[in-house]
């Protein structure tokens, strides 16, 4: 007996250190013990929006931006809340939040989302919609040439988009998705949380057939592409994993680690890529319970051939908390939040 009860306290000790380092790791990895000084060599102003904007799609076309809008700190008190998505022209001197819709599916919580222009001038949106805690769907809807609002077409529903949080359209009814956790219990999540596991996937839809490109992904929150590569966010890895377009399930053609946890991708006019970031976990967790704890947001330039990350906008929550995008045109930086009821809009400094 005397063995067995020793056998079960070494068990334990060593359950309660494993916790402890994955803990430490977590907050370590997390940015808790960060020193943090707002950064920006330009000037930004608020823009009041019907809930926050967790993603932002700008149509360097036309100058408009397209917002994710969702009354996230409603649902956060556990409000049952509907969202839709707005529109910003960027070449008006005041730009307004408008309607982009025509009209809206059922259900509608909008979050990621991907615009493609198709060859016969039309512009097609992706959005993915949470329908509920279980159930989740991307959202087409199509603008004609000449059109300025969204015309809903078609509702798609797969059992791969099991976390969705993040899409990119890389061709009519082809795209690819990432789901956030690929956690199937309670110990696989809080070991994906603690020690950063790779159990993500990213799946492609290709107009009515779905199926697992990756599943080794750490927690994956933005996705962009360009002509050539994939971009995918690894939020809780931080670090940015570069894919061949037409090698996705290949390894990845480069790895690069970052100071803070990412989120969302825009694809500058220039091929650049800005990455949104959380620099410190942790207030982004304490700023979901209380809205009174604000939560850094920064963005990091990364151009295509050194990759190397420049922070180009640090603001330790005054201006806009748990930022989670950021997106540029003609000069303007456009920054989203997971929570906060406005957008910020910017001019870059030389």
């Amino acid at each position: 007996m005397a063995a067995i009860i020793k056998r079960l306290l070494l068990l334990l000790l060593g359950g309660v250190v494993v916790l402890a380092l994955g803990t430490s790791a977590f907050l370590y990895r997390g940015g808790a013990f960060k020193t943090l000084t707002a950064e920006f060599a330009g000037s930004c102003r608020p823009i009041a929006t019907p809930g926050s904007a967790e993603d932002i799609q700008i149509d360097h076309r036309t100058g408009i931006a397209y917002l994710s809008a969702y009354d996230r700190r409603a649902v956060v008190a556990g409000k049952s809340v509907l969202g839709t998505i707005m529109r910003l022209d960027l070449n008006s001197a005041d730009p307004v939040p408008a309607p982009a819709l025509a009209d809206a599916p059922d259900n509608f919580r909008p979050h990621g989302l991907s615009l493609l222009h198709a060859d016969d001038g039309s512009t097609h949106l992706y959005v993915i919609s949470h329908v509920s805690e279980e159930r989740h769907r991307v959202e087409q809807f199509v603008q004609a040439a000449g059109a300025t609002s969204f015309t809903h077409t078609r509702s798609i529903e797969d059992r791969l988009f099991s976390s969705p949080n993040d899409l990119v359209a890389i061709g009519e009814g082809l795209f690819l998705v990432v789901n956030d956790t690929g956690a199937s219990t309670g110990f696989q999540r809080a070991t994906e949380m603690l020690f950063a596991r790779r159990l993500s996937r990213l799946v492609m839809y290709d107009n009515g057939s779905s199926s697992v490109v990756r599943s080794d992904l750490a927690t994956p929150a933005g996705i962009n592409a360009d002509a050539e590569h994939l971009y995918i966010a690894e939020t809780g890895g931080k670090r940015l994993s570069v894919f061949a377009l037409n090698d996705l399930s290949g390894p990845p053609r480069r790895i690069i680690e970052l100071p803070s946890a990412p989120d969302n991708i825009d694809i500058a006019e220039d091929g650049s890529l800005w990455v949104a970031a959380h620099a410190n976990t942790l207030a982004l967790i304490r700023h979901f319970v209380d809205a009174e704890n604000p939560a850094p947001s920064q963005v990091f330039r990364l151009d295509t051939e050194t990759f190397e990350p420049v922070q180009q906008f640090l603001d330790t929550g005054e201006q806009l908390s748990a930022g989670s995008v950021g997106a540029t045109y003609a000069g303007w930086l456009l920054l989203g939040s997971i929570t906060e009821p406005h957008v910020l809009l910017c001019r870059l400094g030389n």
